[in-house]
Formats: structure tokens, sequence, C-alpha cells
């Protein structure tokens, strides 16, 4: 007997069924000898990993459901005869308030009863539960623990094939899992066994005797800090890398990064040059166009890798990529876990904007000050300065910061740290900005405040990097947030790990820092995104202090989640978060929202969902990490995160405009009056029809009202770009050539026209920009002419009759 998931063609769970299959001696595979039967009923909210148990005459189903809230998952069953007759109805087990379940599984036991056993998370407590359940469908009422220890927590597998649960000739229940068994590690490989007690309904079930574990044979995990925990390696797993996507036209670029290359999770990371980008994961680096052609490929770890030559050992992670528009060259960097205790990080940079070059390349021994395992790295530079930052871990707790003189990067010297130095930290990691511009006057770090509840994040300023570093701090008040919740999505009973809300991208424009982070929601159920942006004031050098700016919230609402959030900025301040986003009853989607420099304090609008899961995950993995950059060339901005097609990810590049500026249309037209207005046509789209002096394309529209008689002057001479103007009456134009007055290079590249307006009436002005320009400008307006006669003193009102006097 077989126990599948259906799906529907959008692989939406529908159902679950059961068919028999006969293997007969002349046939090497079995072939089915009845009909696939619906076990779930007709209504059954998304159910998957079904799990099944077969006597000679009965089988259990298992399987896992939505509860009615669909908010969490609960373990379901039914009792059948072999032959497909129902012998029980489908039945909830354990109804545990707030309770989540995972892995059920199923075995029978010698008196042809069956158990059956869960994972129960109840906050961030994992349990393995288990009950008992007749051929009848009569079920234990109070399930029991699997195991002895209640401290830390226990789990089996989810979604496996592996045998979890079994029964000994002399009913004794074997269940393999995983978590603390009390042996002084935080997670091993463990197995309890339980002699089951005979059925009895007048009494109240439970183990017998109490029992002590006792240790059997485990494999404990290397104990890691929290809240990050390194990434691990199935080769199984890896995916052909020549089977890419891309989306090209419509006005979006979008492609495949990377294609799981066996690690878990990617930790992807991204670098957009002027015509190339550079995509790492754990396992891989790769260089491509900027429309998705790959050029280049290779993994990171090991002798055949790109580090290869230098030494690097099996297990490379947590890698980083940036662009550095200063010097024009690419910078990369990954850690090392090295036999005997030793951690390094892993440097290279390009020799120019094309990394198809040569590279310079390093390995540099950070064991002293990170101790056996550099995690979570951050690399930032400046003009003269690279920076790596990171959590160290083995005992030490804490961030060291090693600062490297930017020219012998450059140069192919042989490097050492110009200086390293322990930041004491109360959550280890901090974020930083991958790039710091002329305006800052330090390298700035963020980090949050661990704790169910905060409302500060703590700003710390390194200066004097490469002759004695210098730290200084403060704490900066911002709206309460609280940690995140651990996440739920469709297809899986498995949950997305949060860790904390760690600032996980930070970038830094035009004097302001811009930072994100996921936090909990407001009942602390979901998780959504945070974002700041932080005016510096030139701290810690100009005796003032930074102050929040802006900030703003990214919640999906209802069930939905957001998670692993990344922003970045350009040089007008139009600004891009993407995000991982979800809910117990969809997948997991990338998606990304923006804001122009101009919309109201704190909004950040416009989600796109780019790419979405074709199904659930069984691992409890995601992200960590995500990227948003500005192009050098065109400032426009990209994204990078993560997606899955089937059980194997991939990371996605997607270019991504700002929001068209509010006034992109007639009707939305701006109202002005005489004097000077800013304006921007950045990101606008061409709205209306070609006029004799020009085709208007990126337009933007404004309106004015004359209120008497006079002469209009317009002009855009003041622009930075190629600009076309003109001049309609109120009523949008309904085809070409429909303006009162049209120009187009009449000061410069600029835009001037004069117009003799006859008595009171509204105008619509337009200003486009010649073969797709865009940029800034200040529209001007003069309106010259006779003020209007004032009314006589004895002027008397209205007398209704259309007349005064």
């Amino acid at each position: 007997m077989v126990a599948v998931a259906l799906t529907d063609d959008a692989n939406i769970p529908t159902a679950i069924g059961t068919q028999r299959f006969v293997v007969t001696d002349d046939a090497s595979c079995p072939t089915a000898h009845a009909a696939l039967t619906i076990v779930s009923d007709h209504d059954a909210r998304y159910p998957i990993e079904p799990t099944i148990a077969c006597s000679a005459d009965t089988m259990l189903i298992g399987w896992l459901e939505l509860d009615a809230e669909r908010a969490r998952n609960r373990s379901r069953f039914r009792t059948m005869s072999l032959d497909g007759t129902k012998r029980s109805a489908v039945q909830t087990i354990d109804d545990t308030p707030d309770a989540r379940h995972q892995a059920v599984t199923a075995c029978l036991m010698p008196d042809a009863s069956f158990t059956i056993a869960w994972n129960r998370m109840i906050d961030d407590q994992r349990d393995v539960m288990c009950t008992t359940v007749r051929p009848t469908g009569d079920v234990d009422p109070s399930p029991r623990m699997l195991h002895a220890r209640s401290d830390g927590n226990q789990w089996m597998t989810l979604a496996s094939g592996a045998t979890r649960l079994t029964a000994t000739p002399d009913a004794t229940i074997l269940a393999a899992w995983n978590g603390e068994g009390g042996f002084g590690d935080s997670s091993g490989v463990h197995v309890s066994a339980l002699r089951a007690r005979p059925w009895d309904s007048t009494q109240t079930p439970g183990i017998t005797p109490d029992m002590e574990p006792v240790p059997l044979q485990y494999l404990a995990a290397t104990d890691g800090p929290e809240p990050h925990i390194p990434p691990t390696f199935d080769p199984e797993r890896a995916v052909s890398q020549s089977d890419r996507i891309s989306t090209l036209g419509a006005g979006t670029i979008g492609f495949d990064g990377l294609l799981d290359t066996g690690w878990d999770p990617p930790d992807p990371s991204m670098a957009v040059g002027p015509a190339h980008v550079v995509v790492m994961t754990n396992g891989g680096i790769a260089f491509l166009t900027k429309t998705g052609t790959l050029t280049f490929q290779d993994q990171i770890e090991g002798g055949g890798g790109f580090w290869g030559t230098l030494g690097a050992t099996g297990f490379v992670f947590d890698p980083e990529t940036l662009y550095d528009t200063t010097s024009g060259r690419f910078f990369v960097m990954a850690s090392e876990d090295a036999p005997g205790g030793q951690s390094f990080i892993l440097l290279a940079v390009s020799d120019d904007d094309n990394p198809n070059g040569a590279w310079n390349k390093y390995r540099v021994n950070t064991t002293s000050l990170a101790g056996d395992t550099y995690d979570s790295p951050n690399m930032s530079v400046d003009d003269t300065v690279l920076y790596i930052t990171g959590d160290a871990v083995g005992g030490l707790f804490a961030y060291p910061i090693f600062t490297f003189d930017k020219a012998d990067l450059l140069a192919g010297l042989p490097l050492a740290p110009a200086q390293s130095m322990l930041l004491p930290t109360s959550t280890q990691s901090a974020g930083i900005p991958a790039v710091l511009d002329e305006t800052a006057n330090a390298l700035y770090l963020i980090e949050h405040q661990e704790g169910l509840m905060s409302s500060q994040v703590r700003l710390i300023a390194l200066t004097n990097p490469l002759t004695g570093i210098t730290f200084t701090t403060m704490q900066l008040n911002v709206p309460t947030y609280r940690r995140p919740a651990d996440l739920t999505h469709l297809g899986s009973s498995g949950t997305i790990e949060t860790f904390d809300a760690r600032l996980w991208s930070v970038d830094y424009r035009n004097g302001s820092l811009w930072a994100t982070h996921h936090i909990g929601s407001s009942d602390g159920s979901r998780t959504i995104v945070r974002w700041y942006e932080i005016a510096m004031h030139g701290w810690p050098t100009s005796g003032q202090t930074p102050t929040l700016e802006q900030v703003g919230t990214i919640d999906p609402g209802g069930n939905t989640s957001a998670y692993f959030s990344a922003i970045g900025v350009d040089s007008e301040g139009n600004a891009a978060v993407t995000y991982a986003m979800s809910a117990p009853d969809t997948f997991i989607s990338m998606v990304t929202s923006n804001r122009n420099a101009e919309d109201p304090s704190g909004v950040m609008g416009n989600a796109t969902v780019w790419r979405t899961n074709t199904a659930g995950i069984t691992g409890g993995r995601w992200g960590d990490y995500a990227r948003v950059q500005a192009d050098p060339v065109d400032d426009s901005l990209w994204a990078n995160h993560e997606y899955a097609i089937g059980s194997s990810w991939r990371t996605w590049v997607q270019n991504i405009a700002p929001p068209p500026p509010t006034n992109n249309g007639c009707l939305a037209s701006l109202s002005v009056s005489e004097g000077d207005t800013p304006f921007s046509t950045a990101f606008a789209q061409s709205t209306g029809n070609t006029e004799l002096c020009g085709d208007f394309e990126s337009d933007v529209w404004f309106r004015f009202i004359a209120t008497r008689a006079g002469t209009l002057t317009i002009n855009t001479c003041d622009a930075d770009f190629d600009t076309q103007l003109a001049l309609y009456s109120f009523a949008c134009p309904s085809g070409p050539n429909a303006a009162l007055a049209c120009s187009d290079d009449d000061c410069g590249t600029g835009s001037s026209l004069t117009y003799d307006v006859a008595g009171p009436g509204l105008f619509r002005i337009r200003i486009g920009g010649a073969n797709g320009a865009t940029g800034t400008g200040v529209l001007s307006i003069a309106f010259g002419g006779p003020e209007p006669t004032p009314c006589p003193a004895d002027c008397a009102p209205d007398n209704g009759d259309g007349t005064f006097g």
C-alpha cells in the first residue's frame, strides 16, 4: 500500500490518497492492483506529508493539514481496510491550543494497534509526541512524549522516507529523533526505546517506568552561537547549472543567478558592475552579463575551487561580494573553517570592472580573534580601507573586526590586516554598509537589542581604521520591535528559522544610513519587515548625533509573513527592499517593495512578486541573506534573493525601477503656481502623444491656473538633461500635436515657451525628455499682464438678476 499527497496543476496540495500495488515474480516493478482511493475529506485544507502503516487487514494513513484558521498544521489520520473501505472518520490528534505539528509518522504494533507520532511545537519548544490508535480509529486520549527529557528541543526529521518509528516483536517502540538528549549537547541523534502499556481505557496512559536517558550512540553537532548556524552540504541535492531561467523585455530584466549547489541555505550575495553581475552562494560563484548570460562559474570550496590554489579546504561558507565604484573593482570573500580548529577569511579583488579577468586572491588566518569559526561575515569598502567583520564562534562570542589597506589589494601586494580588534557586542552580529561614499566620516555599524521587546538600536562608528581603531557608540530610540516568529508555509510542516531581529542589510547614501531587519508582528504570531533611514549628521566628528529620519514597516497582513529582507538606495534617495513572503496556505515568494524619494515618510509600497516556489521546502533554512544594490551606470536598483523549483533552490537577480513620479500622467498633474518648482523625470513612463517639437518620452505633468489675461512664460533651462516642454488647455490631449505651444532646446538642451493667455483659465504643462532622456530640473513659471480692475467701493452684492450696483 502506498500513500500519496495529491496536488492540482499549480502544485497546491488537494488530497491524500492510497493505492494498492502487487509485486509478481515475472515483473521487476510493482503494478497497481486497484484504483486510487481518496482518504482525506473533500474539504481538506492543504493536506501534506502522508504516512502509512498496515496490518494484515487494516491500514492507518496519517497526514498533516491546516487547522480551521489556516494558521498551523495539525496531525490527522484515518483507518481503512486494505480493500479501501473506510473504517473510521478523519480525526485530528492532539488539540493542544496554539500547537503546530510536524513529521507525522506511524508504525504497526504486535497487537494490531498502531502507534502514531509527531513533532509538537508550542512557541519555541519542540517535543516528539505519540499516541495509540485502534484499527477502529479509537484514539488514546492522552498523548505522551516519546523521550524522557523535556528540556531543550527534540524533533523527528520532517517529510522523510526513512523509518523514524518502529516496533519490536515484544512491543517496544523505537523512535529516532534529533535534539537535546541530556548528554551535554544541544543537538544530537538519539533513539528512544519505550515499552507500550497495554490498552486500558480506565487508566491514564503514560510511560512506565519513567526513564532517564542512557547514551546509546550519538553524533553531536558542533554547538554554534545564536542567532546564526553555518550551512550544511548535501551533494545529492545539487542540480545542473544549465537549466537557467530569464525574463527579458516589457521593461524588466530578471534571471537566475546560481542554482542549487548542494549547500543549504544558499546565503545569496550579489554585486552589480558596469556590464556584469557577480553572484555568490554557499558552494558557488558566477559572473553574468546584465541580461543573464553566464560567463563564468566555479565552486568556492576545496582544492579545485575559486580559492583552491591558496589551500582552501572543503568548508567555505557565508560568501560576500561588492562592487567598489571608487576603484572600479569587484571584491569577493568567504569564511573558511579549516582542520585544527582554525578559521580563515578568503579574499579576492578583480583587476578591473570586468570580473572575467585576473583576480588578486588572499587567505588570511583569523583564528587569533575569531576562534575556530568566523561566522556571518560582512565586507565594506571606502576610499582607502577594506573592512571585514563577523561573529566569533567557539566560546568567544565577540565581534572581530579586521581592516586592510585597499591599495595593497588593488596592487596584488602581500596582505596582512592593518588593524584588528574585538568589538564588544551584546548580540555579536552588527550590520554594515557594503560601500561608503565620501560623506561618511566613519564605518557605521548598527546592532539590534536582544530580548522579547526592544525599543533601541545601537550605532557604532569605527574611525582610524589603519592606524588605531577607535569605536564611538550611541543608543538610538526607535519604535518598539520584538523577536521574529519562526514561520510555516504551504506544502511543508517545516518552519523557517528566522533567528532574531539582527539588522540583516545596511546601505549608506548621501549622509543617511538605511537598514532593515525582520521583526515579530504585534501579536507575535507572524514576522514582518522593518526599515529605517537614519541621518548621521557627520557623526562622530561633527559634534552632532544621528537622528531617525524615517521608519517604515512592510506588513502583508492576514496570516502572511515577510522576512529576510535587504535594502538598497540610489543616489536620488529612491529605495527598495527585497524580502521573502509566505503563509501557511501560500508558497514562499521573492518580493520587492520600493519608494520614491518624494513619497511620504515611512512609505514603502508597490509590492511586486517576482518568483514563487513551486512546492514546500522540508528544511528549516531559507535565505539567510539577500541584496539590493544601485547600478553604477544608470542608478537603477537590482535585487537578489532565493526561490525554489521543487526541492531545489535558486537565486534570482532582478532589475527593479522605483515607482514612477506621482505626476507621471495628464490626469495626475500636480498643481503649480508662479515661481520655481523642482521636478524629476527619473523612472517616469511615456504617457502621452508626440508633439511637433518632440517625442516627449518619460514625461511628467503639472497644472496651472491663470486668473486673468496675460503672458505666460515657462522654462526648464536649469534641467540637467535634454528636455521638451508643452502647454495644453485643461482637457487632456486625445491625439498628437494638440499642444497650444511647444518647445525644445531653446536654452541649451533646456526648453522655454511663451503663450498669450486671453483670460482666466486652466492649463496643463508637460515636461518630457528627448530620445528617452531623464533627469532633474526646475520648472520656472512667470505670468505677466495687467492686474484686474478692483471692484468699486460702492459695489453691492449680486441682486439675483445678473447685475451689480
